[in-house]
């Protein structure tokens, strides 16, 4: 007999008119729409950001239904940055999408940055209905018009089209899986706008946890960093994107192994503690190129792959004896450095949790063998942290002189030494003539004399040094302008503003100073997004950095405007209920001419982001390497500069311009009170030569 409803032959208690919603019940059929909305609000997405168009459409209304918050986003790039910033922000997947054809197109640049970032990030694109998929539509996305899959899988780890509603839910299990496991990133679907609409049986499916892999060669790894006599850390973004703060922070304060960061990883590391040699590469300072030079015997490679902006100026006597290179992808292992290197596979994170262990099993071990426990550097149970640059009093098993490897001597912070007048502390108001005389003489000199025999760009540059100590000379004894006046600022020099600005007004201030400045009145707990030029290596160069996970920058991908687009969508994740972190970018005026409009964005939704914008009239960056390397100056300068004041009052926030360090003080703390974004335009000298010049092509 059959089962059809109404059967008079079926038996049993239930009323068979009751059947069809049972069994519709049992099978809980709803939309795709449906879904894909529980699952985003299960996973804590309260903001999805996008452009519409008539195949997304549905994606609104549904939302609307979830009480997910829709952000308009001024352009779809702009949506797609934003959503990385939340997802780094809120720590789970960012969702951005946008219509067919030119919307998705406009995704390609986003998604390749959140690949960058290594963030979880879902783009959804739209898609005329399946059924016309071969005949000839406007802004078709298939394989018959422009295939966004195709386009989109290079700067993705999954790209697919959802052709059929029963098919949803393996294509998004499988990106979201992919989205969370391994190296993090982005993921995409096409979805047309009949299959979004169409009835599917409920599923339900939690975030991946990534499985927690040790590598099998970890106790080897920790001999080579144990038995090591000059060893350094080479810390990239992968600590950020694992989460492995804390571990590499025990591990090298318990060895004492000095750290060194490339640009994506400042931050990682605080930049305040006396183990710290700054960042390596572009923007990179003196103090990692001496130490690269001291023999290193084992570089300890985590979270990079070595890329050439992080290697840029490494030669080969820079090379180590041995390189341990922690990674989950091995493709870049071992192809950069010409050296032995053994490659640990694995989760970064429980792969620096057992050398940790390990570490401690040997301080352990130590303590038992040791006649005199002072020998440890600190006792068990001792906590350490973040944020005080105390915690490197612990002289562990090695000390270091920053000058050339390993001695008894302590290992002094970068700004502990003074080349100029080792007893500074002798020095008072009533010697200042001598003091200036004796500068004037030999550093002024100095500069005109390599000025005139065309000294180029970089050999000035190795003067900087010089200059920071006539500001610390300077600020000791209280020199006026006028005391300062007779000692020739330097030509075509970095500091060369900030010792012009000592005599006499001037409409510029250094870079240098202005990112000085910014730290100092920004709260050490701020976010900062560091966008991308000239503008990002100062700040990589010169922003101290003292709590974790609080300054971002990508040294891989490099997309002008990205760090406006982060700072929104971050800000954006922290919802009304936490604005006391103070969020911030730094950008330039190239930048904010691409992406600049997204600062709309963050106007409509209340988001106090503070963007400071380092104002030169061009594309200084592409500009200085123009100038030094191609000798064709002049091609990337902007002749009509922009008024980032009345920018800022068109898309309704504050604006500032500054043109000293007092401007930006105050401008910082009128943005810190808003309760919208603020603009904080910066006049830099365009002439300034910017940290850059390091790459040799």
């Amino acid at each position: 007999m059959g089962h059809g409803v109404g059967n008079s032959g079926s038996t049993g208690t239930q009323n068979p008119t009751l059947r069809p919603k049972k069994l519709n019940e049992a099978i809980k059929m709803t939309t795709v729409l449906n879904v894909l909305m529980k699952h985003l609000k299960k996973w804590n997405v309260t903001h999805i950001f996008g452009i519409p168009g008539r195949p997304v459409v549905p994606l609104i209304t549904e939302m609307v239904k979830h009480d997910i918050t829709f952000v308009l986003a001024r352009h779809e790039t702009g949506a797609g940055y934003a959503a990385g910033g939340f997802a780094l922000q809120k720590k789970t997947l960012g969702v951005a999408f946008a219509t067919a054809g030119p919307g998705g197109t406009n995704m390609i640049t986003s998604a390749g940055q959140a690949m960058a970032h290594n963030v979880p990030v879902l783009f959804l694109t739209g898609q005329i209905s399946a059924g016309k998929i071969g005949k000839s539509y406007s802004q078709d996305s298939s394989s018959f018009g422009t295939d966004l899959v195709k386009m989109l899988e290079p700067v993705t780890k999954y790209s697919a089209r959802v052709d059929r509603g029963d098919s949803f839910e393996n294509h998004f299990r499988h990106a979201i899986e992919r989205a969370f496991t391994g190296v993090k990133g982005p993921v995409h679907l096409s979805m047309p706008l009949d299959v979004l609409q169409e009835k599917i049986t409920s599923f339900d499916i939690d975030l991946p946890q990534a499985p927690q892999t040790i590598a099998a060669n970890i106790e080897e790894a920790f001999n080579l960093i144990k038995e090591a006599k000059n060893p350094v850390f080479f810390l990239g973004k992968g600590i950020r994107s694992s989460d492995s703060y804390e571990e590499i922070f025990e591990i090298a304060s318990r060895l004492s192994i000095p750290v060194i960061t490339t640009g994506g990883g400042k931050g990682t590391f605080p930049t305040n503690h006396p183990l710290s040699l700054g960042v390596y590469g572009l923007g990179g300072t003196e103090e990692a190129d001496q130490f690269l030079q001291s023999g290193i015997d084992v570089m300890i490679v985590a979270g990079s792959s070595l890329n050439d902006m992080a290697l840029a100026g490494f030669r080969p006597d820079f090379y180590p004896e041995k390189i341990i290179q922690f990674d989950l992808d091995p493709t870049f292992v071992g192809k950069t450095i010409p050296r032995p290197t053994l490659f640990v596979p694995g989760d970064l994170k429980e792969n620096l949790k057992k050398i940790l262990y390990l570490t401690l099993e040997f301080e352990v071990t130590d303590l038992w063998n040791e006649s005199d426990d002072s020998s440890l550097g600190h006792s068990w149970g001792q906590s350490w942290g973040w944020g005080n640059p105390d915690h490197a009093d612990n002289p562990g098993h090695r000390d270091l002189d920053y000058r050339g490897g390993f001695s008894g001597s302590h290992f002094p912070s970068q700004h502990d030494s003074n080349p100029i007048n080792p007893e500074l502390e002798n020095v008072s108001p009533e010697n200042i003539p001598t003091i200036l005389k004796r500068l004037k003489e030999t550093y002024g000199d100095l500069f005109i004399a390599a000025e005139q025999i065309g000294a180029t760009n970089e050999d000035m540059s190795s003067f900087q040094k010089i200059f920071e100590e006539l500001e610390t000379v300077s600020k000791h004894v209280a020199a006026t302008r006028e005391d300062w006046a007779g000692v020739p600022a330097p030509i075509a020099h970095p500091m060369a503003q900030q010792w012009a600005e000592a005599s006499m007004p001037q409409p510029y201030i250094s870079s240098v100073s202005a990112v000085h400045e910014i730290r100092r009145n920004l709260p050490e707990f701020s976010k900062v997004f560091a966008d991308v030029g000239s503008h990002a290596y100062y700040a990589v160069k010169h922003f101290d950095v003292y709590q974790p996970n609080t300054f971002f920058f990508d040294d891989r991908f490099i997309a002008m405007g990205n760090g406006i687009g982060y700072a929104i969508g971050a800000k954006i994740a922290e919802g009304s209920h936490n604005h006391n972190q103070p969020i911030a970018c730094i950008t330039g005026d190239g930048c904010m001419l691409m992406h600049g409009t997204e600062v709309a964005t963050a106007v409509e939704h209340r988001a106090p982001i503070l963007f400071f914008v380092f104002n030169n009239s061009g594309l200084d960056m592409v500009e200085t390497g123009m100038k030094h390397w191609q000798n064709c100056p002049g091609h990337v300068v902007y002749n009509n500069p922009i008024d980032f004041v009345y920018f800022a009052k068109a898309l309704g926030c504050e604006g500032f311009r500054c043109l000293n360090k007092e401007d930006i003080a105050n401008a910082i703390q009128r943005g810190l009170q808003s309760k919208v974004p603020t603009i904080i335009e910066i006049m830099v000298d365009p002439d300034e030569i910017p940290p850059t010049l390091k790459r040799d092509e």
